[in-house]
This record gives structure tokens, sequence and C-alpha cells, in this order.
């Protein structure tokens, strides 16, 4: 199991990421779900699978150069 301070970068790139998906699922046409409408299919992009990957390894060098490299030239400018 990862020490508390390997995971301190964890809680930065969730909300990173949650970002991300937010303008993804408004890139899509879909409205953001509400209580009275279901949640539709969201597809993430491959560059949101990927930096999802790296929080799964605990990757935080290649969560960070991934980010760096595409972060705000990604479709939704995220």
């Amino acid at each position: 199991m990862a020490s508390m301070a390997s995971m301190a970068w964890h809680g930065p790139a969730k909300i990173y990421l949650e970002r991300l998906g937010q303008a993804e699922w408004l890139a899509q046409g879909s409205p953001i779900p509400t209580k009275r409408k279901p949640l539709n299919r969201f597809a993430p992009s491959d560059y949101m699978r990927e930096l999802i990957a790296c929080l799964d390894r605990d990757d935080e060098e290649g969560f960070k150069a991934r980010k760096m490299l595409e972060g705000y030239a990604s479709a939704v400018g995220v």
C-alpha cells in the first residue's frame, strides 16, 4: 500500500479529472445530469483514461508528464 506522502497528489489529480470529465461530458453534447434526468452514457477520452490509469498505478510522474504534454491542448481545453 502506498504511503500517505506518496498519495498527497491524488486529491489535486482527482479534482483535475473531475473538471476534465465535466468538460468532456459537455463536449459530447450531453446535459449535466440532475435528479430529474438520469445519467446518460459517458465515454471518456483516451487522454482521460490514461490519466486515470496513472492514478490507479500511483504513477505521479506519469500523470504529470501526460498532463503537461496534452493538458491545455486537450480537445476540451482543460
